[in-house]
Parts: C-alpha cells; sequence; structure tokens
C-alpha cells in the first residue's frame, strides 16, 4: 500500500485483508477509519424434515469452487453462464479516457488473454452506477474470477444491502494470472 501512496490520489480508500482495516488517503499520508461493531453473520438453518411426499426437481449444481471450471471459451461444466471478474493486468491512477477507455481496455486485455465474451470495467461515473453495468436478465447469474472460483452468488447479492460479503477469502485475478490481492505490483 505503501509503494502506491504517490499515485492514490487524496479521498482513495484502502482495506488491508491481514489486518481488516480500513484506510483513506489524505494529504498529508493515511488515516484509520473507525469501524462499527462486527455485525455477525446468521448461522445457517438446517432444513426441516418433510412428511409428505414430493416428486424430486432437478438440482442445479452447487456454486462450490470446485463445481466450476471456467476455460478460454466459458465454463464446461456447472452453470452454463456465469459473470467473469477480472481486473487488468497494472494498476491505474486515472486517464484512461474516461468509462469507454477502460471498457475497451477491458475488452483487449480479454482478448489477448484468450477469453471471449463481453468485459466492463467495474467503475461508476455520473452516467453509469456499478449495478446497471450488467443486463437485467443476467443480475442472478454467479460472479465468479478467471478461474472459475464462485465471488458472489449472484450479481444481485453484491448490491443487495449486505455489505457484498465474501463467503471465501477472494482471489481476484488480473488478465494475465496474477493474483492481485497478493500480487507486489499492486
Amino acid at each position: 500500500m505503501l509503494k502506491m501512496s504517490g499515485a492514490t490520489p487524496v479521498g482513495g480508500m484502502a482495506f488491508l485483508l491481514d489486518e481488516e482495516i480500513v484506510l483513506v488517503r489524505v494529504s498529508e499520508g493515511w488515516r484509520y477509519v473507525q469501524l462499527g461493531p462486527v455485525v455477525p453473520l446468521p448461522a445457517p438453518t438446517p432444513p426441516t424434515p418433510s412428511t409428505t411426499s414430493t416428486t424430486e426437481t432437478p438440482v442445479s449444481p452447487s456454486l462450490e469452487v470446485d463445481s466450476l471450471v471456467n476455460g478460454k471459451d466459458g465454463p464446461v461444466q456447472g452453470y452454463p453462464h456465469m459473470l467473469r471478474l477480472a481486473a487488468l493486468n497494472t494498476p491505474y491512477t486515472g486517464g484512461l479516457r474516461g468509462i469507454r477507455g477502460v471498457d475497451y481496455s477491458c475488452y483487449r486485455q480479454a482478448r489477448q488473454a484468450g477469453l471471449k465474451g463481453t468485459f466492463r470495467a467495474f467503475l461508476t461515473y455520473r452516467t453509469q452506477n456499478l449495478d446497471s453495468i450488467v443486463r437485467y436478465s443476467d443480475q442472478e447469474l454467479p460472479v465468479v474470477n478467471t478461474k472459475g472460483e464462485v465471488l458472489f452468488n449472484s450479481w444481485r447479492d453484491i448490491f443487495s444491502g449486505a455489505g457484498g460479503l465474501f463467503f471465501q477469502k477472494p482471489r481476484i485475478f488480473s488478465f494475465d494470472g496474477r493474483d492481485i490481492l497478493h500480487d507486489p505490483a499492486w
């Protein structure tokens, strides 16, 4: 984080995974953001046994990491459609010519990586809300990284008001395959 301090604009935020703290960039350096108390996650409730006989309906594959294999042309098994989240190959501080410029960078780097499909910038702008960059009909699809590991059960889960919680430690990869949360360039 300190390596990127000069490139991080005032008002930029950082979350340190190891310490689980939030910092905001100010003109003199970084300031800690005080967080409130932890809101515990609800305990999963076991299913209640049923005494009535029902016909079994086909069950969709689980959204476990092992059930998703994401090939160059898309997922091979599990859900036939999903949303893939990837980072650009290097961090930028701006100067990408607006949302269209960043979308074009996503397109170019996805093609260079051999990935098909539409990749759009995960950015908000005065003319674009984050929740609107995915078609309404696709917002129930799971969000996975480029290795097929589930990040969110659906696009809507990110914006449901529950804080976009990760169910496991997330791994977000750049188009060239680097884990951006652990790569020193990030």
